[in-house]
């Protein structure tokens, strides 16, 4: 694999290397790639987006890869129209990434979204539902409580599973400041900053 570095303001090149280890070491290679990119645009990294870059997402490559695969289905254009198989399939995909690797917290974070999605959209709102988010984004914040994703879950389920906009806001905003360029924080902090006259609507959805 080669990476390439290009200013896009002039197209000029800023390096290029060539990584030709074994996908084995996919997670080595990504912190290497990180981490060469900020020296090269001699960006200042705190302690805590350091140790972020230095952390991989899970040792498990097969938990990985199943969780990708669920990320996809949840990706899937068609999600719209066909939401409860897909929630579904997802569902089953990132507990099985959870059998590989109990400590996934992104895994965890999917899972309360599902059912966080499931309750708001009356697939399935019930207290055994709600119930079920409450555990992953219990354990996803236990495992590690100040990561962006965890946040994103916090966030989401404090808006979808309790309709708590203040508290989902200031959670979406520590997620922002860890994720600036996950486009599902924009998405919801859009939301939250509808007229004033919307929110009744929102709230009896």
């Amino acid at each position: 694999m080669c990476v390439e570095l290009l200013d896009a303001r002039n197209d000029a090149h800023l390096c290029s290397h060539r990584y030709d280890r074994k996908v084995a070491y996919l997670f080595a290679i990504q912190i290497e790639i990180a981490r060469t990119i900020a020296y090269q645009l001699q960006a200042k990294l705190s302690p805590g987006v350091g140790a972020a870059i230095d952390r991989p997402p899970t040792n498990s490559m097969a938990a990985y890869a199943l969780y990708l695969d669920a990320r996809k289905v949840l990706q899937d254009p068609s999600v719209g129209a066909n939401m409860g198989t897909n929630w579904a399939k997802a569902e089953e995909l990132l507990k099985a990434a959870i059998q590989h690797d109990p400590n996934f917290v992104l895994a965890y974070c999917e899972l309360a979204s599902i059912d966080d999605d499931r309750y708001w959209n009356e697939f399935d709102h019930t207290p055994e539902c709600l119930a079920r988010a409450d555990a992953a984004v219990e354990t996803a914040t236990r495992l590690a409580p100040d990561l962006g994703e965890v946040h994103l879950a916090r966030a989401n389920h404090f808006y979808h599973g309790y309709r708590q906009y203040a508290w989902a806001r200031a959670e979406f905003a520590l997620a922002k400041a860890k994720l600036p360029n996950e486009p599902r924080v924009s998405s919801f902090i859009g939301v939250l900053d509808r007229p004033e006259g919307l929110w009744a609507s929102a709230a009896n959805h």
